[in-house]
């Protein structure tokens, strides 16, 4: 005797928040050569929230089918008339489609790919899929933040806002070799051994999108805080020949193609006072 349980999820096709996080291949399936990236896949709308795990496949291509059932909202949508009445410009809106047409391209009707920038080591971006023909790209914004120290990587985040929903990708980096941080890069995040046992183009990145329907509200805080003595990269005092010094060091280490060459009118014997560190945090809030 057999027993199948059967679990049904009522969506209707009104899913208003959807997110998939990618997990990293074991190392000895990395050596058969396996190249999917397994991961957790959440949809949610207001009969609740449903969890799907792939550990055999892509994890991103069940969250492709889950962003095309969300539902287009005539009352929450965007439109160009909207964005007049509240105060912005033809300038304005002129910017927000370079940016689109620089960070972002048609892959086929229907879809959308974000470019990859020159510091990414992924292969490729994940698609967006529209959840219907009339919604529009609108924005498209990107942005770096650097680790702590105690990290091996830093995180880039790129924010897409079309008509109907908001993306947001989110991927690490491992950092580079430096010269100020040898001590950590070698030693505390043993950098020289994640670069040949990790492929670094299948380390864990999240994807996720909001509805505007289900969405309460949003809110920017930008915080700046005065640079610390513990951060060889950002001290609260510069000597410019000390640091040409070192970036000369870590071009030389790295065969950079700038190796050997002095940047004269970078040194300097006065110190200086660097920026603030600043940090830039976005918040949406869902009303469910």
């Amino acid at each position: 005797l057999q027993i199948m349980r059967v679990d049904a999820f009522r969506h209707d096709r009104n899913l208003f928040y959807g997110r998939c996080t990618t997990t990293k291949l074991p190392f000895y399936m990395r050596l058969m050569g396996y190249k999917y990236m397994p991961g957790q896949v959440y949809m949610q709308s207001k009969m609740g929230v449903l969890k799907l795990s792939r550990e055999n496949g892509n994890a991103m291509d069940v969250f492709h089918v889950v962003s095309q059932l969300a539902r287009k909202s005539s009352k929450d949508t965007i439109t160009e008339e909207r964005m007049l009445k509240a105060g912005c410009s033809e300038a304005m809106l002129r910017e927000c489609e370079n940016a689109v047409e620089k960070g972002l391209f048609v892959k086929q009707p229907g879809v959308w790919d974000i470019r990859l920038q020159d510091m990414d080591v992924v292969t490729r971006s994940p698609d967006i899929y529209l959840c219907d023909k009339e919604e529009k790209m609108l924005y498209h914004w990107s942005g770096t933040e650097a680790g702590v120290l105690a990290s091996p990587f830093n995180s880039v985040t790129d924010v897409v806002v079309t008509s109907d929903r908001v993306f947001l990708w989110q991927r690490p980096l491992y950092k580079k070799f430096d010269c100020k941080t040898c001590m950590c890069w070698g030693a505390c995040w043993c950098g020289w051994l994640t670069k040949c046992t990790t492929d670094a183009s299948s380390l864990p990145n999240t994807m996720s999108f909001l509805c505007y329907s289900a969405m309460l509200s949003f809110s920017s805080e930008s915080q700046v805080d005065p640079p610390l003595w513990t951060n060889p990269v950002h001290p609260p005092v510069l000597c410019p020949c000390i640091d040409e010094c070192c970036a000369c060091t870590t071009r030389c280490l790295v065969c950079d193609e700038n190796c050997g060459t002095v940047e004269w009118d970078k040194c300097g014997c006065i110190p200086k006072r660097p920026n603030p560190r600043s940090q830039l945090y976005l918040l949406w809030r869902s009303r469910f």
